[in-house]
């Protein structure tokens, strides 16, 4: 008996299942055409840079990774003296993005002169060369990577690298 109940549940779930058209199935029995939209998985894009004081700047690396920023931007919105103004642009030359770095030869070190750690001290040092990286949601239309540095109110461009 129990061999025989096993057998009719798996006999009538095959045919349950045999039975079940996919959606495709049914709009092609109709007639219709089947359109498949395929969404864009958002990417992140990473250059990696190294910078000399001598304001010689090198393309180091890039790469994308799936996934999307959150949070908002580091970037600041008025650039101050020494800062960096990375552009992203498309073919021709016109800006898609553009993220303000501060001067990363510039950094602000905290350190403890004694053993108590309840009192800390700061000091602001200026690097000869460093290597950075930036951080942009990325789009197709970026084709150039342009990096400029800000100085009295105008922006110098330093070096256009060919992206891709």
């Amino acid at each position: 008996m129990k061999f025989f109940s096993l057998f009719s549940f798996t006999f009538c779930l095959l045919i349950f299942i045999s039975s079940c058209k996919s959606s495709r199935e049914q709009a092609q029995e109709d007639g219709s055409k089947v359109d498949f939209v395929v969404q864009e998985t958002p990417e992140i894009l990473s250059v990696n840079f190294s910078l000399k004081s001598n304001d010689s700047i090198n393309m180091i690396s890039s790469i994308k990774n799936f996934g999307r920023l959150r949070g908002e931007s580091d970037s600041k919105s008025e650039p101050s003296e020494g800062d960096l103004i990375i552009s992203f642009l498309n073919e021709s030359n016109t800006v898609c993005t553009q993220t303000i770095l501060q001067n990363p030869l510039v950094k602000r070190l905290e350190y403890s002169e004694t053993d108590d750690i309840s009192t800390l001290s700061s000091k602001t040092v200026e690097l000869d060369s460093v290597e950075f990286f930036v951080r942009v949601q990325y789009d197709p239309c970026f084709k150039h990577i342009k990096v400029g540095k800000f100085t009295e109110d105008k922006i110098i461009d330093i070096k256009v690298f060919r992206f891709f």
